[in-house]
């Protein structure tokens, strides 16, 4: 079964009570939809926690679902003076041969920055991740993120950059370009 909506985990992912929507057949199905509880989203690199993650990128490549980036308040909450943190951790959620779902986590899955509140776009040929910000700049930056299931890794490539830095915006993929 593969991942059926790709952008779903763009907003604030609850660590504990990670939940994703799954196509399961139109035809012969009593139900369309189903919902299935995910694995919490693991601690980052040298974190003991997960308190979540806030305008991550998002998207599927190649059977699995890949989270990017994103911003939160890891060592106490803003409204007790906490500060926000960026982060380029990349994580990927695969299904293994039993059907249950797995985060692989590796210290080396890194963006090039760190980057939250941007845009994703889920291609055929990778997840496209537009602008977004760290604590001091927006940028115009597109990446293009692409799963290599044999090296169990990243591929990251640069694309050409937006003509202004920015943070979310309303971009749209018509199957054959980017809007």
């Amino acid at each position: 079964m593969k991942f059926g909506i790709a952008n779903l985990l763009t907003g604030f992912l609850l660590p504990s009570t990670f939940l994703a929507l799954f196509y399961t057949s139109a035809f012969g199905s009593e139900s369309l939809l189903k919902w299935t509880e995910l694995p919490p989203l693991p601690p980052a690199p040298g974190q003991e926690v997960q308190v979540g993650l806030a305008g991550a990128f998002a998207g599927v490549h190649n059977d699995v679902l890949i989270l990017a980036g994103g911003a939160n308040f890891p060592d106490s909450p803003p409204w007790e003076g906490g500060q926000k943190v960026w982060h380029d951790d990349i994580y990927v959620l695969q299904r293994d041969k039993e059907g249950n779902y797995h985060w692989l986590t590796n210290a080396t899955l890194k963006l090039p920055m760190a980057l939250a509140y941007g845009v994703s776009i889920t291609t055929d040929k990778g997840i496209i991740i537009i602008g977004g910000c760290d604590a001091e700049h927006c940028y115009n930056n597109v990446f293009r993120l692409q799963w290599d299931a044999t090296e169990r890794s990243i591929d990251i490539k640069s694309l050409p950059s937006l003509p202004c830095p920015g943070p979310s915006s309303d971009d749209a993929c018509d199957g054959q370009g980017m809007l």
